[in-house]
């Protein structure tokens, strides 16, 4: 949850949210939505379900595409304070 709002996938590293957006979405919910997003630096992608259903190797594509387009966050977010899951030199 961010900011009060239910995001379907969020990536913090990228600081990029995914949205699959169905039929019954309210257009106009979106639109403040994306905005109070977009206000805190978060990219949106929105993708349809029909095109999950029908298209997922594009789904995926645009995904990759956008992640790709996106700098990492640094530092992390969410560092480890043990370390865990850094690369560490072995002695």
């Amino acid at each position: 949850m961010i900011a009060n709002r239910i995001i379907d996938f969020f990536c913090p590293a990228k600081t990029f949210a995914l949205e699959v957006d169905g039929d019954t979405h309210d257009a106009d919910e979106i639109a403040v939505r994306d905005a109070e997003l977009i206000g805190m630096g978060i990219t949106v992608l929105h993708i349809c379900n029909r095109d999950v259903a029908e298209n997922i190797d594009g789904v995926l594509a645009s995904i990759v595409a956008r992640l790709a387009s996106l700098p990492d966050r640094w530092p992390h977010p969410n560092p480890s304070p043990e370390g865990e899951g850094l690369d560490k030199e072995q002695s």
